[in-house]
């Protein structure tokens, strides 16, 4: 009888285990739940800030991009005119250029 009673104390301690286990279980799979989904809010917000940074930095590119396009175009004009205004001077310019180059490239391959 008391070996009964023994073995039902047993039991009643390993049904508590196991109730205990099956709250901790629960209690660890809600804190999971909650971290994975304070993680997905995290990295939403961290690729929002990313792609806001990204859409800045290329709009800046294009701002730019315009800016020197339109640069480049009007400094194409100005050298057109003065080429059309002084075609001599123009000549010699070019070639006091392209002596000063070959100079430098014949210099450098010398060494």
């Amino acid at each position: 009888m008391a070996e009964r009673k023994t073995v039902e104390a047993v039991e009643d301690k390993v049904g508590e285990a196991r109730e205990r286990l099956s709250e901790v279980a629960r209690g660890a799979g809600e804190r999971y739940q909650k971290v994975a989904e304070e993680m997905r809010r995290e990295a939403e917000r961290a690729t929002q800030a990313a792609k806001q940074k990204v859409d800045s930095a290329v709009s800046g590119i294009k701002q730019g991009y315009s800016k020197v396009s339109k640069n480049v175009g009007t400094v194409t004009e100005d050298v057109a005119d003065y080429v059309r205004d002084n075609p001599g001077r123009s000549l010699l310019i070019a070639a006091g250029v392209g002596f000063l180059i070959g100079l430098l490239f014949r210099r450098g391959g010398d060494e």
